[in-house]
């Protein structure tokens, strides 16, 4: 059945994330790693890091090999200090980081169009190695309690980490990397948003907040949108609408 991005909208993207806090919701994540990591590292080890003047290039070996610098120079467990200076202070109750946590049975499946026939689309699970985005799994009510503290009440980190965490490279189009954050959407000139994108196999998620406007985005879509499907482009219809929507 052909899908389009007002089906993508119907399912309430634009929800106060503050609604029903009570309620139990637990949904698969990725956006939140790939900067709570350099949050973690400054909160943790307070240490100042090479100046970020070129493209910025993910290296998942560099992932690795930093969770055993903090354990050794921290004479602790990386998820300890985790859970110490990001999870509970912000009591991020539905975040998880695998495989130093047990996931929830309610944990969301990914999916995706695998022989991209339009026909067939495969529950991709247990495909996904956990390797791009550190393991951390969580719900948009938590990376909304977190981006809410890092950029508006700005909490999380001193105002020199953040302002280091926020120096930019070259343009990666369509992005400017800095220290694990991307400032992104930059066909809406002053509105950019800074966050991060997450992808993989059977799951996309963005995370976002854009300075000029006081707004937040934060959402996951079960379905893998960084290969090649029929649904590509409709995902990339639903974020440009959901921009349009909440930008202007």
């Amino acid at each position: 059945m052909q899908k389009s991005h007002k089906d993508f909208l119907a399912k309430g993207a634009t929800a106060n994330p503050l609604q029903n806090k009570n309620e139990e919701r637990r949904s698969i994540g990725y956006s939140v790693c790939q900067y709570s990591s350099y949050a973690f590292i400054r909160r943790s080890l307070n240490k100042d890091g090479f100046m970020l003047k070129q493209a910025f290039v993910i290296s998942l070996a560099e992932k690795s090999s930093i969770k055993m610098v903090i354990d050794a120079a921290a004479g602790k467990s990386h998820a300890d200090l985790l859970k110490q200076y990001i999870l509970n202070p912000l009591e991020l109750q539905h975040t998880y980081y695998q495989p130093y946590d047990e996931l929830p049975n309610a944990t969301a499946q990914g999916y995706f169009d695998l022989y991209n026939n339009n026909n067939t689309i495969v529950n991709v699970s247990n495909l996904v190695t956990g390797s791009g985005y550190g393991g951390l799994y969580s719900n948009v009510f938590d990376l909304f309690k977190f981006i809410f503290a890092l950029f508006v009440q700005k909490t999380l980190l001193n105002s020199k980490s953040l302002a280091i965490m926020q120096t930019y490279g070259k343009e990666d189009d369509p992005n400017y990397y800095g220290y694990g954050i991307q400032k992104t959407f930059l066909n809406h000139g002053n509105d950019y948003g800074i966050g991060h994108k997450g992808r993989d196999l059977g799951y996309s998620a963005n995370l976002f907040y854009f300075p000029n406007k006081g707004v937040i985005h934060v959402f996951f879509v079960t379905y893998g949108t960084d290969s090649d499907s029929n649904l590509k482009q409709v995902f990339f219809d639903f974020q440009e609408e959901l921009l349009n929507i909440t930008l202007n």
